[in-house]
């Protein structure tokens, strides 16, 4: 598809072609809407998008094999050269995005199957290569000015990466601390430590003598990492993993969901409010303590963004019928069922708390915004 490139003063936006199917052709629109689990290709081509607040910009990561996400979603506009192939839109909601690895286990010899009670989507569990939590650093280094920058070498195809950074410490690199542990590692990968480029145009330029540092594998035998792809059918509810075959025992994984606020209700419905009340989520994070550190593939994937309900109450008091009634502003992010608390939105406190909880899913129906540039 020939796209017409912004070329300057007095030059609009172009309108059309617009989006394009590989099966239709041409088709003369740029707003798409997705619902809860929905994905969509984004066309080859230079764009300008604009995501819905429940809607990622993904790119598809050759190591894993899997769809990261963007990090912003929802109000921050992003450019996009896309090959048609390696970019999309996802409405992850009602989903598992990822897992916590919580028990590594023990005796492995392949990779065991894991299934997810509820929701399909597919998971692959891998076994050993993992980096230990400890980076040697073997030469501090000298002269550096700037924090340099800490890159691990990838494994093969279908592992996941580690990820470290590094502590200065007057001048020399005092510390490396590991992010992500990896996974799928044959042999210890290389850690490379790489100067910040103003070091080399600092007053005193640096480093003197450059800092070096080596890692070692761990987990020989036991599951490091368990990579997650969506399903298609909507949860409404937290899923749960389990392990068989592989020669080994007792592994065990957190799934980390993608969910948005559903209908609230009260179990006690307070007293002592003022005309007007506001519900919001809180903690809708995985804490899970990981055997293996790998948030890029668990609970970093997306941040939790609390939801927002607004209403009026009735005699001071929040039932659920109130509640139904309200303005839902915001059905939030969440990567577990969250807590609900009620505040009143004006100077009035209540005198007895209102108890709610809120149902999860999908979000509303998001709409994009996608502009040919």
């Amino acid at each position: 598809m020939a796209i017409t490139p912004m070329r300057g003063i007095g030059v609009g936006l172009p309108t059309t072609p617009g989006l394009t199917s590989t099966y239709n052709g041409p088709v003369f629109g740029n707003e798409i809407y997705l619902q809860g689990t929905q994905t969509y290709l984004i066309p080859a081509g230079q764009w300008m998008i604009l995501p819905g607040n429940y809607t990622f910009i993904q790119i598809l990561d050759p190591l894993t094999g899997l769809w990261k996400n963007l990090p912003a979603t929802g109000g921050d506009t992003t450019l996009i050269s896309s090959d048609g192939v390696n970019f999309r839109l996802a409405n992850l909601t009602g989903t598992v995005v990822g897992t916590v690895v919580t028990n590594a286990g023990s005796g492995y010899t392949s990779a065991p199957t894991v299934t997810a009670a509820a929701g399909g989507g597919s998971y692959k569990a891998i076994v050993g290569g993992a980096i230990s939590t400890t980076v040697t650093v073997g030469t501090a280094g000298a002269g550096y000015n700037y924090t340099p920058t800490v890159v691990i070498s990838a494994p093969p195809v279908g592992g996941v990466q580690a990820t470290a950074y590094a502590t200065l410490s007057s001048g020399t690199v005092g510390s490396i601390t590991v992010v992500d542990q990896g996974a799928g590692y044959l042999v210890a990968p290389t850690v490379y430590i790489i100067a910040d480029p103003r070091d080399a145009t600092a007053a005193t330029p640096g480093p003197t003598t450059a800092a070096a540092a080596t890692a070692t594998l761990t987990g020989s035998g036991t599951i490091t990492a368990v990579l997650a792809t969506p399903g298609a059918t909507a949860l409404t509810a937290v899923t749960t993993l389990s392990f068989s075959g592989g020669g080994g025992s007792s592994a065990a994984a957190t799934p980390v969901h993608c969910f948005s606020a559903g209908a609230m209700t009260a179990g006690t419905s307070g007293a002592g409010y003022g005309t007007q009340f506001q519900a919001r989520t809180f903690n809708g994070l995985v804490t899970s303590t990981p055997a293996i550190k790998n948030p890029a593939i668990g609970p970093d994937l997306f941040t939790p963004r609390d939801a927002k309900l607004v209403g009026a109450t009735s005699s001071g008091a929040i039932a659920t019928a109130q509640l139904t009634a309200g303005t839902l502003l915001d059905a939030g992010l969440f990567q577990i069922v969250p807590f609900v608390t009620v505040d009143s939105n004006l100077a009035t406190a209540a005198s007895t708390i209102a108890a709610v909880t809120t149902a999860v899913g999908v979000s509303p129906v998001d709409l994009t915004i996608m502009q040919p540039m």
